[in-house]
């Protein structure tokens, strides 16, 4: 077992959720998430894309996305919430999203001047800009991840600001896995990508994205597939880069003007 199987906020979160006697929370927890979706689908009489899901999905959790693709839209969000809907938790937001030591993604608040049955009471505010536009589709369903568990109706109106390494976070960064890349049209999009081969490719990964997720990175499209293939799986990312002390010299500013070395071919963290 993962130490994150260990981690008493998961297992806080597992008994919360009625799964307290789940001999791993880690599996558990996302199933329950799944057959929460899979009843909701049931109930629409079926859902044909992934954009059908979130939208049955997010109607189910009273959700909805506020998506941020330049500095200027920040200002359009205090205006709309802050000012105009007295939500004043949107006005500070900005600060916890350019905190470049723990960059944010996305943050759900819980309005508080909205009514109970309101189809906005929850709020996902997700950050589009530069490279974290990459994640866009993972983000959304991350935050979707945590109203499914961690933000129950009787929860804190604050967003939680965590580190990426919190177990909490962690963990929903597992749920997009089984229910963002839902079964019934991964399995579809896999099963023809893949035509039965034993080792998985990236032809076969980006095939499963465009056909059937086309919202998704590719890296998280990879991540789901590595789950599916039954065969052991290594992915590794490697760039230039230098060993430390390489960067600390290459700091110092040459005599003669000297341009540093290319970097060798390293692992990426």
């Amino acid at each position: 077992m993962s130490r994150l199987e260990h981690a008493s906020e998961v297992a806080g979160l597992a008994a919360e959720l009625g799964l307290g006697g789940a001999a791993n929370p880690v599996d558990a927890i996302p199933r329950h998430c799944r057959t929460r979706i899979d009843r909701w689908v049931a109930d629409a009489g079926g859902v044909t894309t992934i954009g059908e899901l979130e939208a049955v999905v997010t109607q189910r959790l009273q959700m909805v996305f506020v998506e941020v693709r330049s500095d200027a839209d920040f200002d359009r969000i205090t205006n709309d919430y802050a000012r105009g809907k007295k939500e004043f938790v949107f006005a500070a937001m900005r600060g916890k999203f350019d905190d470049a030591e723990n960059p944010t993604f996305g943050a759900l608040v819980k309005r508080k001047h909205v009514g109970e049955d309101a189809p906005d009471r929850f709020v996902a505010v997700i950050d589009c800009r530069g490279g974290k536009l990459a994640r866009r589709f993972f983000t959304r369903w991350h935050e979707i991840a945590h109203r499914l568990t961690t933000h129950a109706d009787q929860g804190a109106t604050e967003p939680a600001y965590r580190s990426e390494h919190d177990p909490l976070e962690r963990l929903m960064d597992e749920i997009p896995r089984h229910v963002g890349f839902y079964g019934p049209f991964f399995d579809l999009a896999f099963d023809a990508a893949h035509g039965g081969k034993t080792l998985l490719t990236f032809g076969t990964v980006e095939a499963v994205r465009t056909g059937g997720f086309p919202e998704a990175s590719f890296q998280a499209t990879l991540n789901a597939c590595a789950k599916r293939i039954p065969t052991p799986l290594v992915y590794l990312e490697a760039t230039l880069a230098y060993k430390k002390e390489e960067r600390r010299r290459n700091q110092t500013p040459s005599l003669f003007g000297d341009t540093p070395p290319p970097g060798e071919l390293r692992p990426s963290k």
